[in-house]
């Protein structure tokens, strides 16, 4: 794996995304919100660092908690887009791997849903525990991996029965892989942090309109959602006919309530 080439394709890629990522995919990972509030238990004042922070959903909320947040990412048009709609936090263009902070600086970090985007994932937590003061939070989540994700599921399945699967892309990380509590365990504990808690999140996707069931991976998402763009005309029709066709199952109440659940995890720095 070339790890420059990977952080420069999702780097480009939010770039091209980052006016159409909160009304898509963002969406759903807001919706991890309430919990990440309730494991850090943050107290007026403190300093906590949003990693990845995208378009700031994150960011604002830690912002109207009364911390003073800074949050950093590596597309500038997702800053851009995070300083008009999410105004308040200190934003700030940076490499989740090398952040620029001094060891000790904050008293709790946040990744939501970061870790498929980074180049090399463990890189980015021992920089937050870095970072973090003694006695300071890291929270973070991940997807389940398709097998517990229906709405994964059923795009895998499409793609892979209708699709081209070889389309060309820098070489990633493992998708999914924090998702997996003994490996999180393993690595949390070989960074240095200690209370390990994984719990899942129960997150659903709803959407009223047929062409969002798909349209959440094309317009917000850079990894899968390139590899969708670049199917073949027909390809493309017959897989968002598919997903749909099986989000059916999930219809109820004028929309489609598909399960799509993630895993938050928290270590503390001893």
């Amino acid at each position: 794996m070339d790890p420059q080439a990977f952080k420069e394709f999702e780097r480009t890629g939010w770039n091209q995304l980052a006016h159409s990522y909160s009304q898509s995919f963002g969406v759903q990972c807001a919706q991890s919100i309430p919990r990440l509030l309730a494991l850090l238990d943050l107290q007026s004042g403190e300093r906590v660092l949003d990693i990845a922070c995208g378009t700031g959903v994150v960011s604002r909320a830690l912002h109207d908690q009364g911390a003073q947040v800074t949050a950093i990412d590596n597309a500038e048009n997702m800053l851009q887009e995070a300083r008009r709609v999410n105004p308040g936090p200190d934003y700030r263009q940076g490499d989740a791997e090398a952040l620029p902070f001094d060891d000790g600086t904050f008293d709790a970090a946040v990744i939501n849903f970061g870790f498929l985007h980074f180049a090399l994932p463990e890189a980015a937590i021992s920089e937050a525990f870095r970072v973090l003061k003694h006695g300071g939070r890291f929270v973070c989540t991940d997807w389940c991996p398709p097998d517990e994700s229906p709405y994964f599921a059923m795009v895998m399945a499409a793609l892979r029965a209708h699709g081209n699967m070889d389309i060309p892309l820098p070489k990633g990380p493992a998708m999914f892989q924090f998702a997996q509590r003994d490996h999180a365990a393993a690595v949390f504990a070989r960074m240095g942090f200690v209370d390990f808690l994984p719990e899942k999140l129960e997150i659903v996707s709803a959407w009223e309109r047929d062409e969002q069931v798909l349209g959440q991976f094309l317009e917000g998402s850079v990894r899968l959602g390139t590899v969708l763009r670049k199917q073949e005309v027909e390809a493309k029709a017959t897989i968002e006919h598919v997903v749909i066709e099986g989000a059916k199952t999930y219809y109820r109440d004028g929309a489609y309530r598909i399960p799509i659940p993630g895993v938050v995890m928290y270590g503390r720095k001893p």
